[in-house]
């Protein structure tokens, strides 16, 4: 048995990480509970010390540990366990546990609104169900009625750690989201070809309602459905979201050298020179990033538009060849538009 877990999470660890927007109550409720299942217990402990909680510590050592891709594919089989489609399992956001949790948050007018992006390796089986459970809803949805299931079948004393975390952790999303409202624009230089792709990637994960013009540029060679498909992120949430996955693998430019000789990214450089009849010419975009992220940037190298540049090279060597498809197609009638204004 043990030694099948261990394949399993050697399996996980060879996958991508998946993408799910969640709104504000269940993304917190949701990191609840992976603070009070983990090994650390931070913010749990945290709670502990500054209330002296009359809740019976002890207790805690008796909880199951489990890492938050473990958590999640354990709340989804719950889920599954119901056997009920998507219309008929949205009763579980009703449920008294969770609308005490989503009252709270509505009290805190400042932050109710929000969505915020969760990425998880969970096994193809269980991205497999999200995708076909969701049908036409989003894909975060269904984890969210995963979410809410668990939160719904804990035990009360389970229920009141999450309770006390949840309500510490909105209080600390807000005070994080009144620093982030005082962040500032700052610009980022790109080779041309890194700020076409930028362009073309922030389109195809921009506004749903928009994405009927990217049907017609694209002249019939995907459906609407199979583009809606790509998740929703404003411009700040995509760059933080790729340059997540780069830090995942490492913090200096000098680690990601192969990704520039990717056969992706040569493809569209050699576009570019091609019909630009350019080898160096360089694009800017102005973007507002959180502290965290701008201190990778200056880190990974001297010059700061790099890590952007890396984390979309690498972002796009590891897409499927289809997705690959979409975007060497957006990609060329982008570049070409840019030839005809200079000339």
């Amino acid at each position: 048995m043990e030694q099948e877990l261990n394949k399993q999470t050697q399996k996980r660890y060879l996958l991508n990480p998946k993408t799910y927007r969640l709104s504000f109550p269940f993304y917190v409720a949701f990191e609840a509970c992976i603070d009070i299942y983990g090994n650390e217990k931070r913010e749990l402990f945290n709670t502990f010390l500054d209330n002296q909680n009359d809740l019976d510590s002890r207790k805690i050592k008796e909880l199951p540990i489990l890492t938050q891709h473990n958590l999640t594919e354990t709340m989804i089989d719950g889920l599954k366990s119901l056997n009920l489609p998507f219309r008929d399992a949205t009763y579980l956001k009703n449920e008294p546990k969770v609308k005490a949790l989503l009252k709270y948050v509505n009290e805190e007018s400042e932050v109710k609104h929000l969505s915020m992006l969760k990425s998880l390796r969970i096994l193809p089986s269980y991205q497999d169900f999200i995708n076909d459970y969701a049908g036409n809803n989003n894909i975060g949805e269904v984890l969210e009625l995963a979410i809410a299931l668990f939160i719904n079948e804990t035990s009360d004393y389970e229920y009141a750690l999450i309770e006390t975390v949840f309500k510490r952790l909105v209080t600390k999303e807000k005070e994080e989201q009144m620093n982030k409202s005082d962040l500032k624009f700052k610009t980022y230089r790109f080779d041309i070809t890194f700020q076409v792709l930028l362009e073309v990637l922030l389109e195809l994960h921009g506004d749903q309602r928009k994405r009927i013009d990217l049907l017609k540029a694209l002249d019939g060679k995907v459906t609407l459905e199979s583009l809606n498909k790509y998740p929703e992120y404003s411009t700040s949430e995509f760059v933080e979201l790729i340059l997540d996955q780069l830090k995942d693998e490492g913090t200096s430019a000098n680690e990601f050298s192969f990704v520039m000789n990717d056969s992706r990214v040569n493809l569209l450089k050699h576009f570019v020179q091609k019909k630009l009849k350019t080898k160096s010419s360089r694009g800017r975009k102005n973007l507002k990033l959180s502290p965290e992220y701008d201190e990778y940037i200056k880190a990974f190298s001297n010059n700061v538009g790099d890590a952007i540049e890396y984390a979309l090279a690498f972002y796009i060597g590891k897409l499927e060849n289809e997705d690959f498809d979409i975007i060497q197609s957006l990609f060329e009638q982008v570049a070409l538009s840019k030839f005809e204004r200079k000339n």
